[in-house]
């Protein structure tokens, strides 16, 4: 069943995903890729990936998964430098500078779509994206789920002091593109970020979400189904990912499924998919601090291997006096 009022889109125009990353994430992206395609074998799909900067090396991988699969893999190198004074937003977070050029794609992408469907790239998608295809996206800017009401909506709510208390994650937005222009999105939230004197503890999506109000449709939580594994792994041990009716599994937080000390069993559905695509070969990623050692420490003892969690434990203390020291 369609969600919101169902248009049905002719099925040899393609449907548009974008995605906005810097040069750590263009393996992570094609995972996400042949994930959506190995699902959706009947649509015709095209997809678009800004960044600064891509290699002959990185093109050429993507080109095999062109061919693999009959469609369409476009680079955009748009120039970022208007977003240079808002990188001081991530410097002391999580988040890359990259976060920002997903902000560049309806321009980007203007006259090219009329809708375009925007990915973070810690997303594998599990289901067939055909019901997407058919919102109704007329009035609105964008289409997108609520994020955790008990937790981020309550608390991010009160914090922007956003009145009707809806809050939306921006890992999956579904874009009207003549609107998002017409209502000059971006520079608004230029403006927000750099005007505020409010908190943010999610940059561009805490200023989305005061721009762009009662513009939003509310969605299917399947078309962003959150998992932070820190918390499942800290919680619940090596619980099976659930998919159930989730079409894009969207994987927040500090620990990612790319990581070989993730020892949630959604690596492995990433390897699935890896495996599929020209970085096949890529080992995952080791803990690259300490505090990574850390979590890892606390994984491995919740799961009980007792032998490696203190193995670990000595890294993370040696690595952390290092650091401390340097």
């Amino acid at each position: 069943m369609a969600d919101q009022g169902a248009v049905e889109p002719a099925k040899e125009v393609p449907f548009h995903i974008a995605f906005g990353i810097d040069a750590n994430y263009f393996r992570y992206v094609a995972i996400t890729i042949v994930s959506i395609l190995e699902n959706n074998r009947d649509q015709v799909i095209h997809f678009h990936v800004l960044t600064e900067h891509v290699t002959d090396s990185v093109r050429n991988r993507f080109v095999e998964l062109e061919r693999a699969y009959n469609t369409i893999i476009e680079f955009h190198l748009p120039d970022l430098g208007i977003f240079r004074d808002l990188y001081e937003f991530s410097s002391s977070s999580q988040y890359s500078p990259a976060i920002f050029t997903r902000l560049m794609i309806p321009a980007t992408l203007r006259g090219i779509a009329d809708t375009v469907l925007y990915l973070d790239a810690d997303i594998i998608c599990a289901g067939s994206i055909a019901d997407l295809r058919r919102v109704d996206m007329r009035d609105q800017v964008l289409a997108a789920v609520s994020d955790e009401r008990e937790t981020t909506v309550k608390n991010r709510c009160a914090a922007l002091n956003i009145q009707s208390g809806r809050y939306f994650n921006s890992g999956v937005m579904l874009i009207n593109i003549s609107n998002w222009l017409a209502a000059d999105v971006t520079k608004q939230v230029f403006t927000v970020l750099k005007n505020s004197q409010r908190s943010f503890l999610h940059p561009d999506q805490d200023a989305l979400n005061l721009v762009l109000g009662d513009t939003v449709v509310y969605i299917d939580e399947r078309w962003n189904l959150r998992y932070n594994l820190e918390i499942m792994l800290r919680k619940k041990g090596q619980a099976h990912v659930w998919t159930g009716e989730g079409v894009f599994l969207h994987f927040t937080g500090p620990v990612k499924p790319w990581l070989n000390w993730n020892l949630h069993d959604s690596k492995d559905l990433f390897l699935h998919y890896q495996n599929l695509t020209p970085w096949r070969d890529a080992v995952l990623d080791p803990p690259k601090n300490y505090k990574e050692m850390r979590m890892y420490v606390r994984f491995l003892t919740r799961q009980k291997h007792y032998g490696q969690a203190a193995k670990w434990f000595g890294r993370y203390l040696f690595e952390k006096c290092r650091v401390k020291l340097a």
